[in-house]
C-alpha cells in the first residue's frame, strides 16, 4: 500500500513538473521546400531571421543578417514553384 501511494505521488509530481510549460512558444523549425516555395522571398527571409533570433529575443548583427540573406538568395535558385499552385496567365 505504501509503495502504491509513493508511486502515485511520484507520478503526480512528475506530471506537474513537465506540465508547467504549456504557454511556452514552440521553436519554429526550418521551412520545408514546399512551404518555402509558397512564400515570397521577403517572407522566407523574415521567417529565418525570426528563427535565428529566437522569436525576437536575441539581437542579430548586421553581418549575420547579410549572411542569412546570402543563404536565402542562394537557396532561391533551387526552389521550384509548387505544381498545384497558381499558374501564370497566358499572354494575348
Amino acid at each position: 500500500m505504501k509503495k502504491l501511494l509513493l508511486i502515485t505521488c511520484l507520478l503526480l509530481a512528475c506530471s506537474l513538473a513537465f506540465g508547467q510549460n504549456k504557454d511556452k512558444k514552440l521553436k519554429s523549425k526550418k521551412l520545408s521546400k514546399e512551404d518555402a516555395a509558397n512564400l515570397t522571398p521577403e517572407q522566407r527571409l523574415i521567417h529565418e531571421e525570426d528563427r535565428k533570433s529566437k522569436g525576437g529575443k536575441k539581437k542579430i548583427s548586421a553581418a549575420k543578417k547579410a549572411k542569412i540573406q546570402r543563404k536565402q538568395s542562394r537557396a532561391a535558385k533551387h526552389i521550384r514553384t509548387p505544381e498545384n499552385g497558381p499558374r501564370p496567365k497566358p499572354k494575348d
